[in-house]
C-alpha cells in the first residue's frame, strides 16, 4: 500500500499491528534465549545462530520490515504515530549498527556465550521432562555456537576489528570459571542436578 493512498485509520492500525506482531515473532525466533527469559517457551530447545550468514539474514529482514513500515500511511492519532516513529527508529538504528559488523566481536565482558549459557539455568524452566529435553537440546547445540563465535572472531582479526585489549582481558577469567575437569563443580551442573532431584521426587509422589 502506498503512503498517501486513501485508507481508513482502522486499516492503517491493522496493518501496523500485524507488522509489529510479525517483527516481534521474528525477534523471538532469532533470539531464543531472550524468548525464554521473557516467558515465551516455544523456542526453549534452540540457541541463537551466531554465524555471519545469520547476521546478514537479520539485516536483510530488518530492511524488509522498514520497507513495509514506510509503505504504510502514517497514523493520525498521536499514540499510534509515536509507535510508528519508535519502530522506524529502532529499525534504522539496527541497520546503522550493522554497518560496523558487530558479529565480528561476539564476546565482551558484559555479553557473550561465556555469560549467556551459565546464566541460562536461572530462567530456563525445569518443571517437566520436556523442559529437561529442551535444555539438553540446547547443550548439544552449544559446540556449534562456539564454532560460530570462533569463526567470527577469526574473521574479525583478519578485518582488524577486535576488542580493546583491556576488554578482552576481562573475558579470560569468565571463560576459565567454566573450564573445569569435573563437570559436577560447575554451577550449571549443580542447578540442573538440584532441579532434576526435585522433579524425580515429584514424579515419585505422583
Amino acid at each position: 500500500m502506498l503512503r498517501g493512498k486513501s485508507v481508513s485509520s482502522r486499516d492503517v492500525a491493522t496493518q501496523l499491528n500485524q507488522l509489529y506482531d510479525d517483527y516481534w515473532e521474528f525477534i523471538l525466533k532469532e533470539y531464543p534465549l531472550s524468548a525464554t527469559y521473557l516467558g515465551d517457551h516455544r523456542h526453549d530447545g534452540s540457541l541463537e545462530d551466531a554465524s555471519e550468514d545469520a547476521f546478514h539474514r537479520r539485516v536483510g529482514q530488518s530492511k524488509k520490515y522498514l520497507d513495509r513500515l514506510r509503505s504504510i500511511k502514517k497514523p493520525s492519532s498521536k499514540p499510534e504515530l509515536l509507535n510508528y516513529e519508535l519502530f522506524e527508529r529502532e529499525l534504522e538504528d539496527n541497520l546503522e549498527a550493522a554497518k560496523f559488523r558487530p558479529y565480528l566481536t561476539p564476546m565482551t565482558q558484559q555479553s557473550g556465550l561465556q555469560i549467556d549459557i551459565p546464566e541460562l539455568v536461572t530462567y530456563h524452566p525445569f518443571g517437566s521432562l520436556s523442559d529437561f529435553e529442551n535444555f539438553s537440546s540446547r547443550l548439544r547445540a552449544f559446540p556449534q555456537l562456539v564454532d560460530q563465535v570462533i569463526q567470527s572472531m577469526r574473521a574479525g582479526v583478519r578485518a582488524r576489528i577486535v576488542l580493546a585489549k583491556v576488554t578482552a582481558q576481562k573475558i579470560i577469567p569468565q571463560l576459565e570459571a567454566n573450564a573445569v575437569h569435573d563437570a559436577k563443580k560447575l554451577e550449571l551442573y549443580k542447578a540442573i542436578f538440584t532441579q532434576g532431584t526435585t522433579l524425580r521426587k515429584q514424579s515419585a509422589r505422583g
